[in-house]
């Protein structure tokens, strides 16, 4: 498909970039990904680079996420994320190149499992970042980004209070009543003024 269909159907000359762009982003899935700084380690123009992340989210080989922001236009300055098509993908990959971070390799399978999950789920899919505090997902189906579902996707066996101290102050800010943590944990958290962290294992959440 890389080789042959994609490039043919999209009259793509460079099929070695091509491959090198799809191999970046499965070793990165879930990672933030700059065009300035890839185009500029691999001598390839911007607009090419930015054509290539088309083609392969058109092949269902990729997916993004942008940082949240209400606005339409500054969103298209957001930060932005790539998840590779499917955990299988990221699996298969690290096992070719002898990676030995067992708990690296399975917190990312899980996180692009659960992007994929909220994709189907959501219209409109962000994750959150300020002052370098992080948020992996929130989603909503509401075209002015109301009624938002937080939620982060933590390969843990057991959520303590201390794994989502950014959500709760998200939950504050945004007012926000119920946030999920997807694990392999199945308990409720109780927060001031009625607010709950639901901790849930990811196939309960679907």
């Amino acid at each position: 498909m890389l080789e042959t269909d994609l490039p043919e159907i999209y009259k793509i000359d460079n099929v070695f970039e091509f491959k090198r762009l799809f191999e970046v982003l499965i070793a990165e899935t879930g990672d933030y990904f700059g065009v300035d700084k890839f185009s500029g380690e691999i001598e390839l123009a911007k607009n090419t680079v930015k054509r290539y992340l088309d083609v392969l989210a058109q092949g269902f080989l990729v997916g993004d996420v942008k940082s949240f922001n209400k606005s339409l236009r500054k969103a298209g300055r957001s930060k932005q994320k790539y998840y590779v098509g499917s955990p299988n993908f990221y699996t298969a990959f690290a096992g070719l190149r002898g990676d030995s971070m067992v708990s690296d390799l399975y917190s990312k399978v899980f996180e692009t499992y659960v992007f994929w999950l909220m994709k189907r789920l959501y219209n409109y899919l962000f994750f959150y970042y300020k002052d370098k505090e992080e948020v992996d997902f929130l989603g909503t189906n509401n075209p002015l980004f109301k009624n938002l579902t937080v939620l982060e996707a933590k390969f843990v066996n057991r959520v303590d209070s201390g794994d989502f101290r950014v959500i709760r102050s998200l939950m504050v800010k945004k007012d926000i009543k119920n946030a999920f943590i997807l694990s392999l944990d199945c308990r409720m958290f109780d927060l001031e003024d009625g607010r709950r962290v639901w901790a849930l294992p990811a196939p309960v959440f679907d």
